[in-house]
């Protein structure tokens, strides 16, 4: 996408921020720059309505998020020819800033790659992280809101508290012992 010089690349370059050798972006940068340009391109026309069926006398771009009404939903499966389709996400959970021990937590780079402090590590202890584990499992999850939408990920980009129902960490399982 850098080479064919894709505005979304340039909106993510433009909101990028420190992440090693990953390409991470300020959201709201990112979603800002984007939004503001092709708002402002003089050959695209923005309808903020809600839409219920596609337009099919014409050429449509259909940018849409998670929560699809119901008919627009159907309309696209009839399009498409599928029974459904799933909105992949691998959001991360949010940690309030004053949780964080600055005391003993820290700045460090992955890989050695990046300026040396792009992400703050927080060690747990066996009991830290086994409360943290507990907490992605029992916490608060967007629900879907279609009886047709089911949570099928794909696997490069899981929710982390999907990845921890999978299995448990052995040291945290003492079912053993």
């Amino acid at each position: 996408m850098r080479q064919l010089g894709t505005l979304f690349m340039e909106s993510a370059l433009k909101a990028a921020i420190p992440a090693g050798g990953a390409l991470a972006v300020n959201r709201d940068k990112f979603s800002s720059y984007l939004t503001e340009t092709i708002k402002n391109h003089p050959l695209v026309t923005i309808v903020e309505e809600e839409i219920t069926t596609i337009p099919l006398d014409q050429p449509v771009i259909v940018a849409k998020g998670p929560l699809t009404s119901g008919s627009l939903f159907k309309d696209l499966q009839t399009l498409v020819g599928e029974p459904c389709y799933y909105f992949f996400d691998g959001a991360a959970p949010i940690i309030a800033a004053d949780s964080i021990d600055y005391s003993k937590d820290f700045f460090a780079s992955h890989y050695g790659k990046g300026s040396g402090a792009d992400y703050l590590n927080c060690p747990m202890t066996r009991e830290e992280y086994a409360a943290f584990y507990e907490q992605l499992i029992i916490g608060e999850r967007a629900i879907p809101h279609l009886d047709s939408e089911k949570e099928i990920y794909f696997d490069g980009c899981m929710p982390i508290e999907a990845m921890a129902k999978r299995e448990k960490p052995c040291y945290l399982d003492h079912s053993n012992q």
